[in-house]
């Protein structure tokens, strides 16, 4: 993996919990990605991951959209970088990416699991593909909600994507799924979110008839070896 020393340019909060962290490659000045990979953060002599939540055409400033974990040793060095610092990172990782792949998509998030497809939607629309798309987001409030202000901007633009945002907290993601007419042979599935999630949602899909070669999963574990 490739070794990048940059610098924070940005830090805001999303809600209570959730934070946007900006940074700016700086050696070397870019770094080349596909939507939906990840880097690691060097974090005193741990790595951590992050999912990379900006497209790679911008390759000189890179968004994470990272959740708070009280106790955290990764959450705990988040809260404490300002704009300024400089932060090592290695990267990118991860084969969660959705381009050269034909027909619909339907993206199903839980949580912070939004964060990659704030990544992988935008690319995906900025190259014109044949097919539509829908982000499913569930979370327990529509004010944590990350990112809905820029789905709902990419949906008003974009007649092929169509953004479904949940606050509910027991309603299921595949039961919005109903109604949308998929074309099941034609069709990708992508999740992400904490495990339970993650493994609840793939279930839900192998039981509506998805085959399991179109289902695509990230799992966000709280620890210091993954993403969260």
């Amino acid at each position: 993996m490739q070794e990048y020393l940059s610098q924070v340019v940005a830090k805001k909060y999303l809600a209570k919990d959730i934070v946007e962290l900006s940074v700016k490659p700086v050696k070397p000045r870019a770094i080349k990605f596909r939507a939906g990979q990840f880097v690691f953060f060097r974090i005193g002599d741990a790595w951590k991951a992050y999912s990379i939540a900006s497209p790679p055409a911008d390759r000189h400033r890179l968004k994470f959209c990272i959740k708070l974990e009280p106790g955290g040793k990764g959450s705990e060095f988040i809260k404490n970088l300002k704009s300024g610092d400089p932060l090592e990172f290695s990267g990118p990782e991860g084969f969660f990416y959705a381009s050269g792949l034909r027909g619909d998509y339907y993206f199903l998030a839980s949580g912070i699991g939004v964060a990659p497809f704030a990544s992988i939607i935008p690319d995906l629309l900025a190259k014109k593909f044949a097919g539509r798309a829908v982000l499913i987001h569930r979370d327990r409030s529509e004010n944590g909600l990350p990112y809905a202000g820029l789905f709902r901007n990419l949906a008003a633009k974009n007649p092929a994507f169509r953004y479904v945002p949940i606050s509910k907290k027991h309603q299921n993601l595949t039961d919005c799924l109903a109604g949308l007419g998929i074309n099941l042979p034609k069709s990708w599935f992508y999740v992400c979110g904490g495990k339970e999630a993650v493994d609840g949602i793939s279930q839900a899909l192998l039981k509506m008839g998805v085959p399991e070669e179109r289902i695509r999963t990230e799992t966000f574990l709280y620890s210091d070896r993954r993403a969260v």
